[in-house]
């Protein structure tokens, strides 16, 4: 789970591959499920730059970067090496995202919320 606070929303990852948006000011539980992952999402990442931007880290060795104003799908996917595993954590902050993997192995991108490059 992680909090977008400019946006007053929570995002969280599930084990049915999904990220549920929700609003506590709202009577509804959901406001928007985000579907894309192969996988269950294990971490979630705030963009630094854009506070409608997130980013989820999947069993699926996929990361997979949000607009909450699109919920139609991800703006785009960033992918670990063949065989890497599953992601465990990700971390985005000014300097890059990181992920850490099953393979006990970091990866790093940097660039911003329309396309980023792997170091």
């Amino acid at each position: 789970m992680t909090s977008l606070r400019a946006t007053s929303l929570l995002a969280l990852g599930t084990t049915t591959n999904r990220v549920l948006l929700h609003d506590p000011r709202s009577q509804s539980i959901t406001v928007n499920t985000l579907s894309g992952h192969e996988g269950f999402v294990s971490s979630l990442s705030p963009s630094p730059d854009n506070p409608n931007i997130f980013a989820s880290g999947s069993y699926d060795a996929h990361i997979r970067i949000w607009d909450i104003r699109n919920p139609a799908g991800s703006i785009f996917r960033l992918d670990r090496q063949p065989g890497a595993g599953k992601i465990l954590s990700i971390d985005w902050n000014a300097r890059g995202l990181v992920a850490g993997g099953q393979d006990g192995k970091l990866d790093i991108w940097t660039g911003n919320t329309t396309s980023m490059s792997k170091l």
